[in-house]
């Protein structure tokens, strides 16, 4: 355990998506994983806000655990397929390398 921490202001009506962003710039990546926000016992939601999710405190702690990137969902955003949350489909990945036939 590292014990790493950032501090964030944001509203209640922020998206999990630009929580998940505003994490992702302050803590610094790990090869061959993704960091995955939660509060006290629930994954937060990227397409919700904060409010919709039942965080409503002034203060609210999130946990941030690094898991092992998903290579399948990664491949699958290479090669232009739907993912969820696109945006962080590639986190953890260092190198891609072989033929592509989509």
């Amino acid at each position: 355990m590292s014990g790493e921490a950032c501090i964030l202001q944001v509203s209640p009506s922020t998206l999990g998506r630009d929580v998940r962003k505003m994490v992702a710039e302050q803590l610094p990546p790990k090869r061959g994983a993704m960091c995955a926000l939660h509060h006290l016992d629930s994954l937060l939601l990227l397409h919700q806000t904060l409010q919709e999710q039942g965080i409503l405190s002034q203060t609210a702690t999130l946990s941030c655990t690094y898991i092992p990137t998903d290579l399948h969902t990664a491949w699958r955003y290479v090669v232009n397929m739907q993912v969820t949350g696109e945006e962080f489909a590639l986190e953890g990945i260092t190198q891609i390398a072989g033929a592509f036939n989509t």
